[in-house]
């Protein structure tokens, strides 16, 4: 039994030192390959919220679109789980995360049969950011704030 809590410990260890290790490479190539190693070789919870937190770093715009697809990746279910956070990336995201987070949203509809009350609500979500009229009303607010 103790030998099953140290190999425990030391895939946490893993886990860990592959995210440090991610957030410490200063190429794309680099964060590409270990965020590749992480996703396929372990599965912990501390993953997907881990990516999500990656998705939300401005400074990490240039590798957005690999870690939408990322996600994607380590888990669909998640992925479904969190809409709300990928509809605000499609809305509010660069343009590579954007096209990203439409392929990934497709591919959640096609694979999940999604209740009409969750695709309405997302739908209402979308047109009140794409419509012009609520664009220009969110902008005046913006400019009259600053």
């Amino acid at each position: 039994m103790s030998n099953e809590k140290e190999i425990l410990l030391q895939k946490n260890d893993l886990v860990k030192q592959l995210m440090d290790q991610i957030a410490g490479a200063k190429d794309a190539v680099n964060k590409k390959i270990l965020t590749t190693a992480l996703i396929n070789n372990f599965k912990d919870e501390r993953i997907f919220p881990w990516l999500q937190i990656q998705l939300n770093d401005a400074s990490l715009e240039y590798i957005h679109s690999f870690l939408v697809q990322a996600c994607a990746q380590y888990s669909l279910s998640q992925c479904k789980t969190a809409l709300p956070f990928f509809i605000d990336l499609l809305i509010n995201g660069s343009y590579e995360a954007t096209m990203a987070t439409a392929q990934l949203l497709l591919t959640i509809m096609d694979t999940y049969k999604l209740d009409p009350s969750t695709m309405e609500n997302l739908e209402q979500k979308l047109v009140h950011h794409l419509n012009p009229l609520e664009q220009e009303k969110a902008l005046k607010n913006e400019l009259k704030n600053t």
